[in-house]
Formats: structure tokens, C-alpha cells, sequence
């Protein structure tokens, strides 16, 4: 039987679910690792969301549950609706007991299955959300490309927490007691400054253009990382990238400090660097079409040489 056919949801959901069907069937009646929905959901390009469950009646003594076990019966999956499924995606709420438990269960005592937001999904659904709304974004046709990029640099540092620490999103483990800290973790308060409208438009003009001139490299670090479904990245992949992924966050984290300590005169600076936007939004924009051509051209020579 097919599941979820009501489903029509936006990709990367759709083929999560489609895939989720394939793999619950399989499993019926059976055990599975908890981390294989993550992993699942990675191979299938989900980032957004991913799934943890935690064993314990109290709130205090709960501890992260490793196994599930797969109904027997899992037929009655096909009337989940997409709206079960969209309330299971959300990005505004920190998690929720997920719509699967009926089926998912364990063979431990108070078992609880949750979907929560990944530091990915909840900072582009952040920045989706204030960035749009400031003035420097309004003003500038350059607005939307500097959303994108910020949102391809949320992927690069999640993408480089899940590898820098094993079982990140199944252990859910409080930020203070995560080492080394997330690396995403500095973009989240800086959209968090932003949406406090604690950040000055010079500022924000400086992120933009910050952004715009670093695009090309944050672009192609995503590309890469992407071309990965697994959680792990290659040893010589975090080799390249780990140290100018850091630099990239630590620059943004310490941008209204830079202005304050740079900026002689803030009229001739604003004015500097509304000059500057739309050359460098012309420039990353060169860039990126420079870039596709290249992927393009090595897939191009990869299908040639699978011929």
C-alpha cells in the first residue's frame, strides 16, 4: 500500500515522507535506530527538522532514547493528511510530540517521539522573518540575494555541527552543555539582535555588504557540503572549509563592533557603503553565474565518463 498519498507538501518534504513510507513498511513490527529518521530525512536534502525522543516520566531524569519499535500495523499511516504533516514542519514552535508516535514507539517505559527544528531551520524561518522587514532590505534590490546567502551560511555551520558533533540533533542536549559551541549559535543572535531592532541601519548596511562580498565563497562551501547527504563530511572536506567557515560566523558575530571601532564618521561611511551594494551585488552575482557553469561543466564531464 502506498502511504500518504493526500500528501502534497514542498520538497524537500514530499520525498521525505515518500521515503519515510518505503522504510516504515520495511520495518513493521521491528526495531529501528532512532537515528535512521535523521538520517533519512538527510538523504532526502530535509534540514529543517529533525527527530529525538527521550525515555522517563519525570522531567528532570529524562534521558535520549536510542531505539524504536515499528508497529506491526501501519496501514492507518495513509490517513495522516498534509496538514498532520505541515503542523509536523513547523519552524515557530521549539518542538512538538511528533504525529508518528501512534507507530513509532519503544520497548522502554514513557517513551516520547518529538520533531523539533533543526538551528537551520529555525534560523532561515528567523531570518525569513526580520531581515525582510528592515529598512537596508526594502531599500535595496540586493535584499533578497542577502537573504539567500544568509540562509546558505545557516546550512554551512549546521552542516558542520552535525559533523563536529556525533548524534547532535538525537541527543537534543542543551546548548550550554554542547562542546565545542554550535557554530551556528552566533548567527541566531545576530538575527536575534536584528529582530530586537538592536542593530543600527549602518550596521545592517554593513552586513549586507559583508554578505554580498563573501557570497561566492559561502555559495560554493553550501554547493560542497550538499553534494554530502550523511551527516559526517569527509576528513579532507572539514579540513578545507572548518577554519573559513569559523572566520565567515566570527566576522558577522563581531560586526557592530568593528563600526564602532572603524567608524570616524558614520554619514561618510553609510554613504561608502551604499555605493558599494549594488557593485557588489553585481560582482557576486558574476560569481555565481561563473560558478554554475563550472558545476555544470563538471557534471557535464562526470556523465561524459560514465558513458
Amino acid at each position: 500500500m502506498a502511504f500518504f498519498r493526500k500528501a502534497t507538501l514542498a520538497e524537500p518534504y514530499q520525498s521525505f515522507v515518500t521515503a519515510l513510507s518505503s522504510l516504515l513498511t520495511q520495518q513493521a513490527g521491528q526495531p529501528l535506530p532512532l537515528c535512521r529518521l535523521n538520517e533519512l530525512a538527510r538523504e532526502q536534502g530535509l534540514y529543517t527538522h529533525a527527530y529525538f525522543g527521550t525515555l522517563g516520566f519525570s522531567k528532570d531524569n529524562k534521558i535520549p532514547a536510542g531505539e524504536l519499535l515499528v508497529a506491526k500495523d501501519v496501514s492507518q499511516l495513509a490517513k495522516l493528511a498534509t496538514e498532520d504533516w505541515q503542523t509536523e514542519f513547523k519552524t515557530d514552535t521549539p518542538q512538538e510530540k511528533s504525529c508518528l508516535s501512534p507507530w513509532l514507539t519503544s520497548k522502554e517505559r514513557y517513551f516520547t517521539l518529538y520533531v523539533a527544528p533543526t538551528t537551520f531551520g529555525a534560523g532561515k524561518a528567523l531570518a525569513a522573518t526580520v531581515l525582510p522587514k528592515t529598512k537596508v532590505y526594502q531599500n535595496h534590490p540586493s535584499g533578497e540575494f542577502v537573504l539567500e546567502t544568509f540562509g546558505e551560511l545557516l546550512y554551512c555551520t549546521y552542516r558542520l555541527d552535525l559533523a563536529l558533533h556525533p548524534q547532535l540533533e538525537e541527543n537534543h542536549l542543551p546548548e550550554e552543555r554542547i562542546a565545542p559551541p554550535l557554530t551556528t549559535t552566533p548567527l541566531l543572535d545576530v538575527l536575534t539582535e536584528i529582530a530586537h531592532q538592536r542593530l543600527s541601519d549602518l550596521d545592517l548596511q554593513y552586513l549586507f555588504t559583508w554578505l554580498l562580498q563573501y557570497s561566492a565563497a559561502i555559495t560554493a562551501t553550501s554547493s560542497l557540503y550538499a553534494s554530502y547527504s550523511q551527516a559526517d563530511l569527509p576528513a579532507e572536506v572539514l579540513e578545507q572549509t572548518t577554519s573559513l567557515v569559523k572566520n565567515l560566523v566570527q566576522e558577522i558575530s563581531q560586526i557592530p563592533r568593528q563600526l564602532e571601532n572603524n567608524a570616524t564618521d558614520s554619514l561618510q561611511l553609510s554613504a561608502q557603503l551604499l555605493d558599494q551594494i549594488p557593485k557588489l551585488f553585481e560582482e557576486a552575482q558574476n560569481k555565481m553565474t561563473a560558478l554554475k557553469a563550472q558545476l555544470g561543466q563538471k557534471n557535464d564531464n562526470d556523465s561524459t565518463n560514465l558513458d
